[in-house]
Formats: structure tokens, C-alpha cells, sequence
């Protein structure tokens, strides 16, 4: 599997629609303390496994703080990768959606 592109939305430290195009080869990821690296690996991770989200404070904790009361509280994580089948490349997307059920 070969990660292509990353799209993070309200998701921690990212707010709004943040998308990262992984060009072929070695990516590095760099930026001072605070800018985002661990979270963009954790979106990758939440992405591919989920998130272990069990109460609305978790939910919140995970949710950017700027989005708060500005729009509906949802985080979206979507992957883009490439695999073989068969001999074959084939594109994949994964999307998950993150949404308080209101019950």
C-alpha cells in the first residue's frame, strides 16, 4: 500500500479541509512543535483503524477547537492509496465520518 493523498477536517490541530497530495518517494514531514505531525499520523491511523471515541468528552477532545459552535461538529478523515491485485495497480479511498449521534 502506498499512501497518495491525505484529507484532514476538523480533526485536533487541523480546521477545515486540509489536504495533502504525498508525491511518489520518500515524504518527509517537518514543523516546529505544535504544527501538526503527530496528528497527521494519528489521521492516517484513524483513517485506516477508526477512532476509539466512547463519550461525547472524547468527541470533543478530537474535535478542532476552532470549530466549535461554528459549524456542525464533524471530523472527516480521508486516504487515498494505491495496491496491487492481480499484478495490477488500483486506486483506494477511505473515508470515515465523525458525528455525535444527538441521542
Amino acid at each position: 500500500m502506498i499512501v497518495k493523498k491525505i484529507t484532514i477536517k476538523n480533526f485536533r490541530s487541523y480546521y477545515g479541509e486540509n489536504e495533502f497530495d504525498l508525491k511518489d518517494g520518500l515524504t518527509l514531514i517537518i514543523g516546529d512543535n505544535g504544527d501538526g505531525k503527530t496528528t497527521f499520523f494519528e489521521a492516517i491511523c484513524g483513517a485506516l483503524y477508526g477512532l476509539n471515541i466512547k463519550t461525547k468528552r472524547q468527541f470533543n477532545q478530537l474535535l478542532n477547537n476552532g470549530s466549535v459552535n461554528k459549524i456542525e461538529p464533524r471530523i472527516e478523515l480521508e486516504l487515498t492509496f494505491t495496491g496491487q491485485v492481480l499484478a495490477q495497480t488500483q486506486t483506494y479511498l477511505l473515508r470515515r465520518t465523525y458525528i455525535l449521534n444527538p441521542d
